[in-house]
């Protein structure tokens, strides 16, 4: 039997969470270090000067330097993935859904560190980083899903009628994602 997954209504967590949460805060903490900007599978500089990351808890630990992306750096960044996407365009929805199954696994795998990012980056309690990361895996397994039962669906309607929802790839684009929330 699986552990049951943290949630927002949850008010505590498991001695294995916490563990895992203590094993992550100190695998975070000693691998401070750059990080660049990842543009067609390669960690690269940004454009813009580098940015300091602090613990907002505590002013005096450093948690990295991040690359800064310019507006070149995303047309980069797209351009490279829309290189990529017709190699992606190719798979089948089971080859897609095994590799989106395959980063659920890696999220789990590491959710003890990337918890732990969450608490040191921003300040979220231990409960809200670990239930944040739980989430992101279901989630991603929970779209796989959708994927799985197909992207032509049949909706109700009046008699006689047919009405179908058909959802079609939108293709590459740069989207600055929600600060807050994984």
């Amino acid at each position: 039997m699986t552990e049951a997954r943290t949630t927002y209504t949850a008010t505590d967590l498991t001695a294995a969470a916490h563990e895992r949460f203590e094993v992550g805060l100190a695998s975070a903490r000693s691998a401070v270090s750059e990080h660049g900007l990842m543009i067609g599978h390669a960690s690269q500089p940004g454009s813009l000067e580098p940015v300091t990351e602090r613990n907002p808890a505590r002013l005096d630990e450093r948690l990295g330097q991040f690359a800064q992306g310019s507006d070149e750096d995303i047309a980069r960044a797209v351009a490279a993935a829309r290189a990529s996407q017709p190699a992606w365009a190719q798979r089948t929805i089971d080859e897609r859904i095994d590799v989106l199954e395959g980063v659920a696994g890696e999220v789990a795998r590491r959710a003890g560190m990337l918890a732990a990012v969450l608490t040191l980056e921003v300040g979220k309690t231990r409960l809200e980083s670990v239930g944040e990361v739980d989430e992101s895996v279901e989630l991603i397994r929970y779209y796989c899903g959708c994927a799985a039962a197909g992207f032509d669906l049949r909706l109700d309607g009046e008699p006689g009628t047919r009405n179908l929802s058909v959802m079609r790839p939108f293709g590459v684009f740069g989207v600055i994602v929600p600060f807050n929330f994984p």
